[in-house]
């Protein structure tokens, strides 16, 4: 394979940009955690490629052509499961880019590796670059990383790619979790840019706030007691609960010192911790001086049967007023012998089902690839087109200015992108400025934000009993007890009948319409509980994200309403008072009927609604417009000179993307529609031309002849529009309320198709 950097002019020129996305799993028979980007540029053989983690068996050896070069590596944290393979798949000049937290403990996490794992170094800790802004990685390729929780250090990253004019954003998530992780940041989804393309890492778990509330308890009621307190675990997860210790001594009121011994102590230090409770000894010999009363002693490995938790433990194993608290991550038996008092706890720090959907609902991308996980049907209901492929075939994602739809997804037709501007260049652009969420971390730890109960914790050292304790076991006369269940073993079944547990499927937090795209008939309304219910692997995907894949509306028979589902709740705006004196109700029946209204005389009113639901998230919004009839006439005889077959709704919607795209970007400045008529007459004809309007009931005299001019272009006019504009629904509101040349949204819809016709008559 080649390793030269992809921004050498041999391989592109520094102003060139891909044309093509593709990617493939790079160790789908190992823990398909590690996946492979790949840039495809015009006119060159070969793809710039970017590695995301290198798991186990990730062998690029295997994945590359000779044409193909490596530009980098993303490390999203100092996991074995994600590094494993990164000596051998590197060589001189490559990055690895990670959290500058990650790259300033690389040198101790290899050290380690190197003793215990067979993992070289090999030169990995020199090719490390900590990141934490825009990185430009190959021509027209940039990343960012973004916070992560999980573990310290751990990270995903956003990745941008130009595509002339235009860029698209892809992100990446690796393993997360939405809380804190010892102060740095969780998984955020509320960020400033339109997500196109989510990897996602589909691990889950129960709660591990739980078994986090539930070791600390016992750690500090020991140690609060006066009593030796050794807790055991894997030096990230150590450095971990040892800032949760510092937290709990900022809030509750306790004053409980923490000693981290070996690995755990070298990574405290290396990323820069520093509490005042908190003292590090890397290196010991007589354990004795490591455990003392009242205090709180961390180290690992996670069971103590090796290294320094293994000398520690002997020294206190048969003390009864002694604690061992083991955070099991492995799945490795914990030690259960001994007179001391033993617990332990399952601890997988992963999102919930329910978690790891709303990163799906709240980013809303068109296309989402699973990772960290086995088997296709489990999230085949996500609204969002699936990839889950379980192979290392090189899939095509983008090419040719559109988004490609998944292989599975048949009959359908492309969009036409040739006149339009999509949401995900113009929102990157209009947000350039707005940073995205920081990795910086507090100084102590919010015990809330990092899952765990505070009000728990105060009632078990104030004495008060505990009856929420879960994921429990203890033992001091050796007896065995029951393994906790392993949650996050979910994430990683191949079962087709496991039970989502976690996830209310019956109202998933989706606002999309969701579309069959291929086999029969499946009903969309999937019950809470469900085993082989599933449609057929990933045949269900949402209106936006068949917009932009499959060409507009796909199949004709497929329809274009947006069924109403009987659990959602459709309301409808208050119109504005400028545009028509008609004000019409929420509504808050269950049947998606509109409200009553009731309306005083109205000159040619638009109609403009928005319909929703409601369910905590951002609202998906459906706008039903009245365009001007001149200007909806002009419109159908552009589709039909053109032989555009897009429907009306989506022409509109792409028309007002690309009209917001210009006002955000400061290329024109918003007015009314000049695409009008206005009858001016004097005298005999005046009156008699009222009298005529008022008879035939239409309006005024204005309203008239657009029509009559109307009809004269175009026969069969639509003029009531119903269009998804997706996320624009909000940004349309924001330029209706501040900008005065609109008395309604309606009328930024009219100047968006007006600016359409005009750019592309001008085209033409």
């Amino acid at each position: 394979m080649s390793t030269e950097p992809a921004t050498d002019p041999g391989f592109a020129g520094l102003d060139d940009h891909p044309v093509e996305l593709s990617y493939q799993h790079a160790n789908p028979s190992a823990g398909n955690e590690s996946v492979l980007l790949r840039f495809g540029y015009e006119g060159r053989d070969g793809d710039a490629c970017l590695l995301v983690d290198a798991g186990a068996d990730a062998s690029l050896d295997r994945l590359l052509g000779p044409e193909d070069r490596l530009v980098g590596v993303c490390l999203t944290h100092a996991h074995l499961d994600h590094y494993r393979s990164l000596p051998a798949c590197i060589d001189e000049d490559v990055p690895v880019y990670a959290s500058p937290a990650t790259a300033a403990m690389a040198g101790d996490v290899l050290d380690v590796a190197s003793e215990r794992h067979d993992v070289t170094d090999r030169g990995v800790a020199d090719a490390l670059v900590g990141v934490d802004g825009w990185t430009t990685v190959c021509p027209g390729v940039r990343l960012h990383p973004l916070p992560a929780g999980h573990a310290p250090g751990a990270v995903g990253f956003l990745v941008r790619f130009e595509d002339g004019d235009d860029h698209h954003d892809v992100v990446v998530t690796g393993d997360f979790t939405h809380t804190d992780c010892a102060g740095a940041p969780g998984f955020q989804t509320d960020l400033a840019t339109d997500v196109e393309l989510l990897f996602l890492t589909a691990a889950t778990a129960s709660d591990p706030g739980d078994a986090l509330t539930d070791a600390l308890g016992d750690a500090l009621e020991r140690a609060t007691a006066g009593g030796r307190t050794l807790v055991t675990a894997g030096a990230l997860v150590g450095v971990h609960v040892a800032t949760l210790v510092a937290a709990a001594n900022a809030e509750l009121d306790v004053s409980v010192p923490v000693r981290l011994v070996g690995q755990t102590a070298k990574l405290y230090d290396a990323l820069g911790y520093d509490h005042d409770a908190v003292e590090t000894v890397p290196v010991f010999e007589d354990p004795r001086t490591c455990l003392t009363p009242g205090t709180v002693t961390i180290a690992g490995p996670e069971v103590p049967v090796d290294d320094s938790s293994e000398r520690l433990y002997g020294e206190l194993k048969d003390d009864a007023d002694a604690a061992l608290v083991q955070l099991v991550t492995s799945g490795s038996p914990p030690v259960q012998t001994g007179g001391c008092v033993s617990t332990h706890y399952e601890l997988s720090m992963h999102p919930t089902e329910s978690g790891l959907r709303s990163v799906v609902t709240d980013l809303e991308p068109i296309q989402t690839v699973l990772t960290h996980c086995r088997g296709t049907d489990e999230y085949n209901d996500l609204p969002t087109c699936v990839w889950s492929p379980g192979d290392d075939t090189v899939y095509p994602l983008y090419r040719d200015d559109s988004w490609c739809p998944p292989p599975w997804m048949s009959n359908v037709r492309r969009r036409d992108t040739s006149e339009t501007t999509r949401l995900g260049a113009f929102a990157g652009d209009a947000f350039a400025d707005l940073s995205l969420p920081s990795l910086d971390r507090v100084s102590t730890p919010n015990l809330a934000a990092e899952g765990v109960d505070a009000d728990r914790l105060a009632d078990r050292l104030a004495g008060r009993p505990d009856t929420t304790t879960v994921g429990h076991s203890e033992s001091t006369d050796g007896s065995p007890d029951a393994e906790p269940p392993r949650d996050d073993q979910t994430a990683t079944s191949t079962s087709d009948s496991d039970t989502m547990s976690d996830a209310d499927t019956s109202d998933d937090g989706t606002d999309h319409e969701l579309y069959r795209t291929a086999g029969a008939d499946v009903d969309i309304e999937v019950p809470a509980d469900f085993e082989e219910t599933l449609p057929s692997p990933n045949n269900i995907i949402s209106a936006r994200a068949r917009r932009r894949v499959l060409g507009g509306d796909g199949d004709e028979d497929e329809g274009t309403a947006t069924p109403v589902d009987e659990h959602e709740e459709s309301t409808v705006d208050e119109p504005d008072d400028r545009t028509t004196d008609t004000e019409t109700a929420p509504d808050t029946t269950d049947d998606g009927a509109e409200a009553d209204t009731s309306s005083d005389s109205v000159d040619s009113p638009k109609v403009e609604s928005f319909t929703s639901t409601d369910d905590g998230l951002e609202a998906t919004t459906t706008l039903d417009v009245e365009l001007d009839p001149i200007l909806a006439a002009l419109l159908e005889r552009h589709r039909a000179t053109t032989d555009d077959d897009r429907s009306l709704g989506t022409v509109v919607a792409d028309a007002v993307e690309a009209y917001l795209d210009a006002v955000l970007r400061d290329e024109l400045t918003p007015s009314a529609t000049t695409t009008t008529v206005s009858v001016t007459v004097d005298g005999l004809l005046d009156e008699t031309l009222t009298d005529a309007v008022e008879t035939a009931d239409v309006g005024d005299l204005d309203a008239a002849v657009r029509d009559h001019i109307a009809a004269a272009i175009a026969d069969d006019l639509q003029t009531t529009v119903t269009t998804d504009l997706g996320r624009c629904a909000s940004l349309l509101r924001a330029v209706h309320e501040t900008h005065d040349a609109f008395e309604t949204r309606a009328d930024v819809v009219d100047a968006a198709v007006e600016r359409y016709l005009a750019t592309t008559a001008s085209a033409d």
